[in-house]
């Protein structure tokens, strides 16, 4: 995986949010798609899968909120996409080819 400079920098300001935002309640980000593959083009969305311990709608507002800040600041389009630990670790949702694909592919950041 090798991000273009806007692209790194748009997801280090983001992970750093989240992580100071969820602390501990934070289980896993994982870049995926072509940004992860390396098959993006400039415009491609930036697919990132948030695994937190406890989901609730302030979570989702606050990662869906800080997204939107970062694609401003950064003029990139990044895609969160979250889940909880709980429906993460069923395990009819971890057989899912969604999951299959970001295990296979994703980056973990």
């Amino acid at each position: 995986m090798k991000l273009r400079d806007k692209d790194y920098l748009a997801v280090k300001e983001f992970k750093k949010a989240i992580t100071t935002f969820l602390g501990g309640k934070l289980f896993s980000l994982v870049l995926f798609g072509s940004k992860a593959k390396g098959t993006d083009s400039s415009d491609s969305d930036i697919d990132i899968f948030i695994v937190v311990k406890k989901y609730n709608s302030l979570v989702k507002r606050e990662i869906i909120d800080t997204a939107f800040d970062v694609n401003l600041a950064y003029g990139v389009y990044i895609s969160p996409r979250i889940i909880s630990l709980e429906l993460f670790n069923n395990p009819l949702f971890f057989s899912t080819p969604f999951i299959q694909h970001i295990k296979k592919e994703g980056v973990k950041l």
